[in-house]
């Protein structure tokens, strides 16, 4: 059924911002707040576990996960697939499909290095499952270096002395490592793996339990390495980078997770600097904690293009709770920023000087001091097109603080977002936001303009809705309502009743007078009509897919057609990886 979205969303809006004030003794990590549950008692392991998501033989997989033998050890989706022996180690479903065959054999209790120094060019060392108690050097040697039984099997264990595993001879893509945990690591630079003037390849390992002044778990210094299947976990750095710190790199990184790290100084989860370009896709970075900017993410004088990824409850206590970037470039494709936290600037994102372009992001449940979804400073050229705001909260601008910055704002949805001062978008230092297409409803400030406040500035409004901000939509500025296709109408979005603003449906419902306003000189939605108002709405809007598993969300107005857009493989749940069409719709 439509609901309204005024209520429940003031509701949500009436949240005290006094829980910023906690935040300086709060837990290290906003995940902290999280660890009791509804009784107030402490989460204990059940002994309970349904049998599919059991790990019977101890291999980090339950049949859940995908184990196809669960009284193998040495059978899992993280195994590697031998060659010759009929078995379908990898669990791919196929016996001997895309297998290794391995030159030289390390078994439990003999030491890697003699065996990785003595390969030759191109071969493969098999290393079985155990505990290693080593520090390698791959010493420019191109080979391929695998824990046959997965990183859950496999562990080195660098007694604190030193990085576990060190590429600083040149080594290419073509030296492999693969399947081991690096542990217990300790060095001023890559704790868990220093490449220094190399490219390798680093996949299906797992980095946990390491430390190091930068780079607590890899650093990346002058190479270009391939990283794929990362578990960066719990590591250390007392400078930048807690889980990873990348310099004069041009790096491609797919498929981390990164979560639970922590810096002293930038970059809780990763930290991208001098003049380095980076490509991240399907990653999580999720729970880490700067002391300074950039609780995620941080970049410095670089280049970052995220895509199809998430941040969530990140805390970076300067700036940035999720991503931090400070005269560099910025490009964000189908991502998710959701309950990041910053004491100072951008619970969500914060950017300086630096040019971004923004399609497909939501950003949902955030907080700040100043902008609680985004805050942009400085003059440079910035695009957000069909993009989502809701549900952020922060002293200054719930959803989008602007000092100093004149973004292009396009096809965007701000709901329920609250703050003392600007609910939506709070405009200062001379910013001059052109907006088109773009609704606000139901945001909230203590006074002034629930949608937009002007403090110092001249915003531009073409196309645009607002509707239901308390207590008035706009301040500071002529209210352009009936001017330049601009409306005061009730949006009627779908459903904002979730206590989670990450799980609101803001389609418009069927009979929002929404559809078809927007500009009619600025492109079609995707079935050629003229377009909708709002995130989705014009040519970009079925290209929404935030939980990223592979089905775009239906954008069309009104309720999800189940009978029409399965067989168009449009998802009905958005925000459940594992609801989609022949899964629950």
């Amino acid at each position: 059924m439509s609901r309204s979205p005024e209520d429940p969303l003031r509701e949500l809006a009436m949240l005290p911002l006094a829980l910023l004030l906690c935040l300086a003794g709060c837990p290290e990590t906003p995940e902290a707040f999280n660890s009791l549950s509804d009784d107030g008692q402490t989460d204990d392991d059940d002994d309970d576990t349904p049998a599919d998501e059991s790990d019977g033989d101890g291999d980090g997989y339950s049949v859940a996960d995908g184990d196809c033998d669960d009284s193998d050890p040495l059978a899992s989706p993280g195994a590697a697939d031998l060659c010759g022996d009929g078995l379908d180690n990898d669990c791919d479903g196929e016996a001997d499909n895309d297998c290794v065959d391995c030159d030289r054999w390390v078994q439990a209790g003999e030491e890697i290095q003699p065996v990785l120094l003595a390969a030759e060019e191109d071969e493969v060392v098999c290393v079985e499952p155990g505990t290693y108690a080593e520090n390698l050097d791959f010493a420019g040697q191109d080979v391929h270096l695998l824990g046959v039984g997965g990183a859950t099997l496999t562990w080195l264990d660098g007694g604190g002395a030193g990085p576990v595993v060190r590429f600083g001879s040149a080594e290419s893509l073509l030296a492999v490592l693969e399947g081991f945990t690096l542990h217990d690591g300790s060095a001023p630079e890559g704790g868990g793996v220093l490449v220094t003037g190399a490219s390798p390849t680093i996949r299906g390992c797992a980095l946990e339990g390491n430390s190091a002044d930068v780079g607590g778990g890899i650093a990346v210094r002058d190479g270009s390495p391939s990283l794929t299947r990362l578990r960066v976990v719990g590591n250390r750095a007392s400078g930048s980078g807690g889980g990873m710190h990348l310099t004069l790199s041009l790096s491609s990184l797919d498929e981390l997770e990164v979560a639970d790290n922590q810096a002293g100084a930038q970059g809780g989860g990763l930290y991208v600097g001098d003049a380095s370009t980076l490509v991240l896709s399907s990653s999580r970075l999720n729970a880490n904690t700067a002391e300074a900017a950039g609780g995620g993410v941080a970049v410095s004088d670089s280049w970052l293009l995220l895509v199809e990824s998430e941040l969530a409850d990140n805390l970076g206590r300067t700036a940035g709770g999720g991503l931090w970037v400070d005269q560099g470039a910025l490009s964000l494709d189908d991502c998710e920023f959701r309950d990041n936290v910053s004491l100072g600037g951008g619970g969500g994102l914060c950017a300086s000087a630096s040019p971004a372009r923004l399609e497909q992001v939501a950003f949902a449940g955030n907080m700040a001091s100043d902008g609680g979804g985004i805050q942009l400073n400085g003059d440079a050229q910035v695009e957000l097109t069909n993009v989502i705001l809701a549900g952020n909260q922060a002293l200054l601008g719930g959803g989008i603080d602007l000092q100093g910055a004149s973004p292009r704002i396009v096809h965007a949805t701000l709901a329920g977002n609250r703050a003392t001062s600007g609910g939506a978008l709070l405009v200062r230092d001379g910013s001059a936001p052109d907006l088109s297409a773009t609704l606000m409803a139901a945001n909230q400030a203590d006074s002034g303009g629930g949608a937009i406040h002007v403090l110092d500035g001249s915003p531009a409004l073409a196309y645009c809705d607002a509707s239901g901000n308390l207590p008035a939509n706009y301040d500071g500025f002529p209210d352009p309502s009936g001017q330049d296709g601009n409306l005061d109408l009730d949006a009627r979005l779908l459903d904002t009743s979730d206590a989670d603003p990450a799980r609101w449906d803001l389609h418009l419902a069927a009979d929002s007078p929404l559809i078809d306003a927007g500009d009619p000189d600025a492109g079609t939605d995707p079935d050629d009509s003229l377009p909708d108002i709002g995130a989705f709405g014009g040519p970009e809007a079925d290209h929404w897919d935030r939980d990223r598993d592979g089905f775009p969300a239906w954008w069309q107005p009104g309720e999800y057609d189940p009978v029409e857009y399965p067989l168009l493989l449009l998802d009905c749940d958005d925000s459940d990886p594992l609801v989609y069409p022949g899964a629950g719709c």
